[in-house]
Parts: C-alpha cells; sequence; structure tokens
C-alpha cells in the first residue's frame, strides 16, 4: 500500500466520518460496524481517530490478517486494539450470526459499488437489521461508475470517460497491455501482470450504481436519509456521453450519505 493510499484510509476517511457524526452519537459508547473492511485500514483509523467503544471490522476476504504488518512500519503499533474486531463473511451471509447485538453505526468506504447486483438491496436491508434504532449509517461511494475514472482504473488508464468510450475488448486490451508507471513503476514484470488482471477483475464486477440510486436503495429499505454530499470531477464529458447519460451522472464523481434508522 503506498503512502497517499494509507493516508486516505487511516487518516481522511475516518477523520470525515468523525466530523459528519459528532453531535449525533455518542462516539465514545458506540460500536461501529465496517461493512466492506479489506485491509483493516480504515477499520483501525476508526478506533485511534474516534475513539469508539468497539469497531467490528467485515468483508468477504482476509485481507485483514495483514494489518498489524501493513501498519508497523508507519504508526507506533505492537498490538492491534483489543476493542478491533474483525471477520470474514459470505457475498450472501448474514450478518446476525457474527454479531450478538446491535450495533450503533455503520460505516463503509467506498465498498457499495463493488456490492453484486442481485444480492445489493438485501445487503442493505441486513444493515439495517442490525442496526438499533436511531443509529446511522455513513455511506462513501467514489468514484463512482459513470464518472471520469468510474472504471477504478486510473492508475494505468489516464484518458477519462475511457470505460465508456471504448468498446469493451479493445478496453480490455488497453488495461492487459499498459506499460508500468506511476506507483507501479517499479512492480516486477509477472507481478505487475496479476496486478492488472485483479484490476480487471474488480472493474468488471462493478454495480454501476449511481448517487440516486444509492440513496433510493437505502430509503426503500427503511433508512432516512439525514444529510448528503456530492462532489464532480474536474474533467469535462465528451458531447458523444452527454447525449447518451444526463450530465450529473457523468460528472459526480463522489456520493456521501449519512442515513439514520428511524426510532
Amino acid at each position: 500500500m503506498d503512502n497517499k493510499t494509507f493516508d486516505d484510509r487511516y487518516n481522511v476517511a475516518p477523520i470525515i466520518f468523525k466530523d459528519w457524526i459528532k453531535g449525533r452519537l455518542d462516539i465514545a459508547d458506540s460500536v461501529i460496524f465496517d461493512f466492506g473492511c479489506d485491509t483493516g485500514v480504515m477499520s483501525l483509523g476508526l478506533i485511534h481517530h474516534c475513539s469508539p467503544k468497539k469497531v467490528i471490522g467485515v468483508d468477504i476476504n482476509d485481507n485483514y490478517m495483514n494489518l498489524l504488518f501493513e501498519v508497523s512500519n508507519r504508526i507506533n503499533i505492537k498490538k492491534l486494539p483489543e476493542n478491533l474486531e474483525f471477520y470474514v463473511i459470505e457475498p450472501q451471509g448474514n450478518f446476525s450470526k457474527i454479531i450478538s447485538k446491535e450495533v450503533d453505526c455503520v460505516f463503509s468506504w467506498s465498498v457499495f459499488e463493488h456490492v453484486s447486483q442481485p444480492i445489493l438491496k438485501q445487503k442493505v436491508v441486513d444493515l439495517y437489521k442490525i442496526l438499533r434504532k436511531g443509529g446511522y449509517a455513513f455511506i462513501q461511494i467514489a468514484p463512482l461508475y459513470y464518472s471520469a475514472f468510474g472504471s477504478h482504473l486510473n492508475m494505468i488508464i489516464t484518458a477519462p470517460w475511457a470505460h465508456l468510450t471504448t468498446q469493451l475488448n479493445l478496453f480490455q486490451d488497453y488495461v492487459f497491455k499498459a506499460e508500468k508507471s506511476g506507483v507501479y513503476a517499479d512492480e516486477d514484470d509477472s507481478n505487475f501482470e496479476k496486478i492488472k488482471a485483479s484490476l480487471w477483475s474488480l472493474y468488471s464486477t462493478l454495480n454501476k450504481i449511481t448517487s440516486d440510486e444509492l440513496i433510493k436503495i437505502f430509503t426503500s429499505s427503511g433508512f432516512t436519509l439525514i444529510d448528503k454530499f456530492t462532489s464532480c470531477c474536474q474533467d469535462t464529458p465528451p458531447a458523444s456521453l452527454k447525449a447518451v447519460y444526463r450530465k450529473e451522472v457523468l460528472i459526480t464523481e463522489q456520493i456521501v450519505g449519512l442515513f439514520r434508522k428511524n426510532c
């Protein structure tokens, strides 16, 4: 993990969350459910920046197993906090099987665009079920699929909206023929090929959710939208795309939504 990615996950995201939830939730007495915790860096950041009662990180992989090694050369830590728990769950798994009590807040940062379409609605319903009445769900997605670099391939494909303007097989060819640069400049050749394959797999499984669709899924599942924030990309979409898609969909790069489970 490069330094910028680490800073974004360990510092930026938890601090933004803390600012949003301040005055709404007694964080010191709250259990936070980190949906899609991946490496666990954000979960640890939530512990250190927000000082909650507990953080429960959940994902379909066990990348968090390397968390202590990942952070040991960046922060002064000898062992993971006792109030930090991690669990692996199947994509269609039930959250109630891994937690015994309702949680106070759901946290999810750049995860929901990766949830498979057939189970997307059900995952939101499942989150609603494990959240206490009056609890909050803080949900962020960036980049959104239809934005300039919504392919999540911007580290190897630098042309904005290339995933929407390029024939699929040609786009795939560009990805796999991309040369090493930026954060991948010093990668071993064989490892870089694996990275490109992994990135392509990530791209091919994006669910293409929009900001409006995210809000609709949550509100139709019983949540109330308390606040939202959207940000736009700096690039200007080509006329060919504006003739097909709404401009708002093409330029909206990020959505942050704060939802509440009514009492």
